[in-house]
Order: C-alpha cells, then sequence, then structure tokens
C-alpha cells in the first residue's frame, strides 16, 4: 500500500500476474481521517485494532482468485467491502478514542455530592441574599446522584457564578437554582443557576465567552474571570453554558457525568467504596 500526496494506492506483488496492478481508493480521505486516528491513538487495544483492520485489508487483494481479469465484479466487490470496512474501523477508533478521553478526564475528579456544594456555597454567599432580599428557589432530587467532578476547583466556580448573580440581581428579586439527571445522550446530571437581574446583551457575553480560558482565567474583569472558570470545567469532563438578556437577568448550565455502576472499578482502584459514599451523600432534600 502506498500514499502518494495523500492518495492511497493497492500495488499487486511483482510474483502475480499482471491484472490490475493498482486500485485508486476513491475514499482516502477517510483513510487519511484513520491514519490520522491512529496516530494520535495511545491505547494498545486502538492499536491492536486497526492493525488486525489493516492485516486484513491487505490479505483480501492478495487472493489469487481475485487477479484474473475476468473477476473484476468481484474485485469491485471486495473493494466495496474494504471501503465499508474502514469506516467501520474509524467509527470503532474514534468511539475508543473519545472513551480514552473522557477516562483521562475522570482520572483528576472525584465522586462530589453536588448538592451540598451548592449548599455550602450558599451559606458562604448568605450575606448578600440577606442585603438584597433575594427570595431562594430550589429544586432537586430527593436522592441526587454523586457527580464527577474536582470539589475544590468546582467550589471556587459556584461561589464566583453565586457572586455574579447576586450582584446583578434586582433587590427583592429571586434567585433559581434546579438540579435535574439525565440518561440521554449520556448520563448525567445538569445544574441550572438563573436570577432576576439586569444582565446583559447577549452579543457582549458571547464576544467574552469566545475569547481563551487562558485570557479570561487572567483577566481583572470579574465578569470575563467567571466565565473563564466556567469553560475550564472542559478540563475534567464538566460543562458550561452560559446566556443573558438585558432586563432578564443571568442562566447558566452546567453538566456533569454522574457516578454509575460502570464506575465501581475506578473507585475500587482509587481505594474508595462506592456503597459507602452513595450512602454519605444522602441529603435532606427540605430548601426554601
Amino acid at each position: 500500500m502506498l500514499n502518494q500526496g495523500g492518495v492511497f494506492y493497492i500495488v499487486s506483488p511483482p510474483c502475480q500476474p499482471f491484472i490490475f496492478n493498482v486500485f485508486r481508493l476513491r475514499k482516502a480521505p477517510k483513510i487519511n481521517r484513520l491514519t490520522a486516528c491512529f496516530e494520535r491513538a495511545h491505547s494498545t487495544a486502538i492499536h491492536l485494532s486497526v492493525n488486525r483492520f489493516l492485516k486484513n485489508f491487505e490479505t483480501q487483494f492478495l487472493q489469487p482468485e481475485l487477479t484474473p481479469l475476468a473477476s473484476g465484479q468481484r474485485v469491485l466487490s471486495a473493494l466495496r467491502g474494504t471501503v465499508e470496512g474502514i469506516e467501520k474501523a474509524l467509527t470503532q477508533v474514534e468511539e475508543q478514542m473519545e472513551d480514552r478521553r473522557e477516562a483521562l478526564r475522570l482520572a483528576s475528579t472525584t465522586p462530589v455530592n453536588l448538592v451540598r456544594l451548592v449548599e455550602d456555597a450558599l451559606l458562604r454567599n448568605q450575606s448578600p441574599l440577606n442585603e438584597k432580599r433575594i427570595d431562594l428557589a430550589s429544586d432537586w432530587p430527593y436522592a441526587p446522584s454523586l457527580v464527577w467532578a474536582d470539589a475544590e476547583v468546582l467550589s471556587r466556580v459556584l461561589d464566583r457564578v453565586l457572586v455574579l448573580l447576586l450582584k446583578d440581581a434586582t433587590p427583592d428579586g429571586r434567585l433559581f437554582i434546579t438540579l435535574s439527571e439525565h440518561l440521554e445522550p449520556r448520563q448525567q446530571a445538569r445544574l441550572v443557576l438563573s436570577n432576576e437581574g439586569y444582565g446583559l446583551p447577549q452579543q457582549t457575553l458571547d464576544r467574552i465567552w469566545n475569547q481563551s480560558v487562558a485570557d479570561l482565567v487572567d483577566s481583572d474583569d470579574p465578569l470575563e474571570e467567571t466565565m473563564g472558570m466556567l469553560k475550564s470545567l472542559e478540563s475534567w469532563g464538566g460543562r458550561a453554558q452560559v446566556s443573558t438578556r438585558v432586563g432578564k437577568g443571568f442562566r447558566l448550565e452546567m453538566d456533569f457525568s454522574t457516578l454509575g455502576f460502570r464506575d465501581e472499578h475506578i473507585l475500587s482502584e482509587r481505594g474508595h467504596d462506592p456503597v459507602g459514599n452513595q450512602m454519605q451523600s444522602g441529603h435532606d432534600n427540605d430548601n426554601s
């Protein structure tokens, strides 16, 4: 197999009858994508999977019964099957790469009781809540799942988010906090915080959000720094979205992967007891 200028060729060996020495694969871009994924793969399992496919790929074009010219239809059929095999292998590699990236992100996190972190942050910001006479409305499951997070970093993020919402809030307004859990497209928990406040034009917020995380977290502007901290959640598997409207306030959504049965082996390797952690996470749902 030769790669010339991004175009892949299959060349039959000299020892076989010369019939159709070169097959030009019209789906070379897909093979290029496969090669790129393969080069990025660090997992032994991924290497073995791709190597196994490439050997099968080569074997198909070295079968003696495919060399006679009269078997052109069979050659085209084999070529079509090979392209389909490439697409299938590419999909498998991409899925394995995504699983590996997710595992690397989770490696820097621990199971966290998200409700407890939110309530602790509210206690630390009780003074501005009282000063503006903000009415707090919260809604979360009676027995919330643990989430994968960096507890220390997330506590700081929640503090900054509450400071932003409370500074922007109108006196005698309301602060809304909800936690919901979803199974699709993946098992995750979504924390939503919003306020009744002054807000900003969405275009202004978008310009801030589109800056790099490094520039935002180093900014002297509190709003920009808060946005940078929210964007940095992606470094360990969280995700954040922020929206705003003039005269309406802010709405912030944060998504986290929840702890599932498939994660028990991770906890065992770290010396945690999944059952003990789950029992410890029981929480009183009486919130004002």
